[in-house]
């Protein structure tokens, strides 16, 4: 039993050491509701190795920045200088040195707002508040003082609630200098030596002067100096977790040295060797670039719109129920009446907003058939500390709000009675309830937040941790924080006109926006006539799924009275996170009577088709085939730079870019040489890219054939364009009807 006792002790020290030590924001901090009086007869000194660096009237308690006395800082400044670093926090993400500051410093910026609202001469001079970082090799230090004289303390204590929280419950009697013993009396001595040097103006000497018990009056009072420290230490890096241990760093001749780890053992702090962290920031960074989205190449389709929308849903459970009882004696002189009721309420509700952007709304197709296209959905989803407006809004029963908490748990047990008897009431109580009620508030866990999920404070009295001695009393008080990684899902399920195109789940795992895109399959296979169909999306059934954790926190409040002497000392919850239990995996569907989903169906796709020629005129650069030898036309042959089907291949010469005019005719100018095609060279009429403009000669007619063939025809001759004249091919504009020599097909080309 004692080995086992050891063995729990050691774990319980470990943990609480890491907690303290080398979490991954290590803090040590006194809070305005731990003020001690600073003197130089409990403070120290601190320089740190580089002569710029140097940190008054830190605590002697404060371990860990003793350690780093031998470390060389890089930078020193105010806060401003510094509010924009990045540093990797406990749970993978990063912060801001300035947000980490905000949170830790909050109490003690609170305390000198409320000095800031005292009058003139309750405080002997101005408060002094510094605030710097030093930027050491492997940590950032963070380091707030606020210090004061108090003149007055119970006009101070007016405007202060924190001041007076210090101050304690004054002792009955006044303190004298007979109560106090041989160690007290020397220390008042070595007190009263250093007073001798203030100015004349500090409110302790001036009480020095009528003698030492007005001294100790005034001590007792509270005047005199107080100062606040909060110093926090903030690793630039998280700890690595190597098979399956954490480490920790180690200390090298006081050093705090992050690039040596040993792992958490009882002998951690003792100096273990440790192993090498090897991270790998650049292929993570890689691995964490957006995906960029192919511009679109087929032409034809024009996108447009945008439509956002916000949509409530609530998932998990809300049981209660409640009853009453009555029963009544009737008698000729009066009757008895009892009542007795109960009711209880349990329930675990996730409060979730669904948020989104539709783009486009409207899709118009312009081709010789309809063709596929996309839509995209951009959706996040968030937990909530909602109220009950918010409930109220997802359909939720109003006999189950329960005043919008969470976490639901109510208990409560009714009771009444009359007797009358004799003709006159005789007894009588009112029917009252009486219960227990832990609901709560609290945003569901989601992601990294931190500060989500609730707590379950056990009450001093069950662990019987409340003290109260003749000196000292309080309470030590237990709790577990409940908490974890959440993740919200829904199901996703496009459609079509009255097509549905398939369900899948969508998980969100952070605040991060999710591109869902959906692909509109082809409605129409006849692509005939113009067409409009409605398209869009259900968002269904939320589901909330939870890694749950829990993590033993502690919590201290004491007050110290002897004789004139009182003091109070309190903490806030400190979480021992390294005692954490991981409780596993639990999921809370929709809650009965809840919006189950989110339909948009305002989308709209419409067709309208075109003719193939006007598909490939879209394109601006075409090569052109002769139907009846499969060459292709080159432009080029001979000083005239003619036209000729004799090409097995499509290469510079054989490229056109189409020129539309505004008669509705078209030029056809040669990608290689830049000239226009004119028609009428010669006196077969053969066409050659010889021009620099357009006229009446360079413009042409397409006639659209079936089977995707086309016919050239000059403007100016009214001639249809034939190839296949002479023994080069040639192509000139001599035919007065279509035949095998005369159709042509044109091919989408790059420049």
């Amino acid at each position: 039993m004692k080995k086992w006792f050891d063995w729990l002790v050691r774990k319980m020290f470990v943990g609480f050491s890491l907690f303290l030590l080398v979490a991954s924001q290590s803090i040590h901090s006194q809070t305005p509701s731990d003020f001690r009086g600073v003197t130089q007869t409990n403070a120290v000194n601190v320089r740190l190795s580089a002569p710029l660096l140097k940190l008054k009237r830190i605590d002697a308690d404060a371990l860990l920045v003793k350690r780093l006395q031998l470390q060389r800082p890089i930078k020193q400044g105010a806060f401003a200088r510094f509010s924009n670093k990045k540093v990797m926090v406990g749970d993978g993400t990063q912060a801001s040195l300035g947000d980490i500051a905000r949170k830790v410093f909050s109490v003690q910026r609170n305390f000198s707002a409320e000095l800031a609202r005292v009058r003139p001469g309750v405080l002997v001079k101005q408060p002094i508040v510094t605030e710097k970082v030093y930027e050491l090799k492997n940590v950032y230090v963070l380091y707030r003082s606020t210090r004061i004289n108090v003149a007055k303390p119970k006009d101070l204590a007016k405007k202060s609630p924190q001041f007076k929280q210090y101050l304690g419950t004054a002792g009955k009697k006044p303190p004298r200098m007979k109560s106090l013993d041989a160690d007290s009396r020397r220390g008042l001595e070595a007190f009263k030596k250093e007073l001798a040097k203030r100015p004349a103006s500090d409110p302790l000497k001036k009480a020095a002067q009528g003698g030492d018990n007005a001294l100790l009056v005034a001590i007792a009072k509270g005047q005199g100096e107080l100062e606040v420290i909060d110093t926090l230490i903030v690793p630039k890096q998280t700890l690595p977790l190597i098979n399956g241990k954490l480490q920790l760093p180690r200390f090298d001749n006081g050093v705090l040295n992050f690039n040596r780890f040993q792992p958490l053992t009882y002998g951690a702090f003792r100096g273990i060797q440790g192993v090498q962290l090897g991270t790998d920031r650049l292929a993570r960074g890689l691995a964490n670039l957006p995906t960029q989205r192919p511009l679109p190449t087929r032409p034809g389709v024009r996108k447009s719109g945008e439509f956002g929308f916000s949509k409530k849903f609530l998932a998990g459970f809300t049981r209660g129920n409640a009853w009453e009882w009555e029963r009544r004696w009737n008698y000729p002189s009066g009757f008895f009446r009892v009542t007795i009721g109960a009711g209880y309420g349990l329930g675990m509700r996730i409060p979730i907003e669904l948020r989104g952007k539709v783009k486009p709304t409207t899709i118009k197709v312009k081709d010789t058939r309809d063709r596929e296209v996309s839509f995209d959905a951009n959706l996040s989803a968030t937990t909530r500390d909602a109220n009950e407006a918010f409930y109220l809004a997802t359909g939720l029963e109003r006999s189950k709000l329960f005043k919008g908490k969470e976490a639901v748990l109510e208990v409560r047990f009714g009771f009444g009675y009359k007797l009358r008897a004799i003709w006159k009431d005789l007894k009588y109580q009112r029917y009252r309830s009486y219960g227990i009620n832990y609901s709560q508030d609290f945003r569901p866990p989601f992601g990294n937040c931190r500060d989500c999920g609730f707590r379950i404070a056990l009450p001093p009295e069950l662990t019987r941790t409340r003290f109260d001695f003749a000196v000292l009393s309080g309470y030590a008080q237990a709790g577990f924080k409940l908490s974890g990684k959440g993740e919200v899902q829904f199901d996703y399920e496009p459609f079509i006109g009255d097509r549905k195109l398939g369900k899948r789940r969508v998980s969100f795992k952070d605040d991060r926006v999710q591109r869902v895109e959906t692909r509109l399959p082809v409605v129409s296979r006849q692509g005939n006539a113009p067409a409009e169909w409605r398209y869009g999306f259900t968002v269904s059934d939320p589901r909330y799924r939870i890694g749950l954790t829990l993590t033993p926190e502690v919590k201290l409040s004491a007050r110290a009275g002897y004789k004139w002497f009182s003091r109070r000392f309190s903490t806030g919850w400190m979480s021992l996170n390294a005692l954490r239990i991981n409780l596993g995996n639990v999921t809370f569907n929709r809650h009965a009577g809840t919006t189950r989903q989110y339909r948009y169906a305002n989308g709209r796709k419409e067709y309208k088709r075109i003719s193939a020629m006007a598909n490939i005129i879209s394109n601006g650069i075409v090569a052109i085939q002769s139907d009846y030898n499969g060459k292709y036309v080159r432009a080029g042959l001979g000083e005239n730079s003619l036209l000729g089907a004799l090409s097995g291949r499509i290469d510079v010469w054989e490229k056109f870019r189409i020129k539309r005019q505004r008669d509705g005719t078209i030029a056809l100018q040669s990608v290689r040489n830049n000239k226009y095609v004119r028609a009428g060279l010669t006196g077969d009429s053969l066409l050659g890219a010889v021009s620099n403009r357009v006229d009446a000669w360079e413009k042409f007619r397409l006639i659209e054939l079936p089977g995707n063939k086309v016919a050239i025809k000059s403007a100016h001759s009214n001639k249809y364009v034939r190839a296949g004249l002479t023994n080069n091919s040639f192509l000139g504009a001599v035919s007065g009807r279509v035949s095998s020599w005369e159709r042509f097909v044109l091919w989408p080309a790059r420049e």
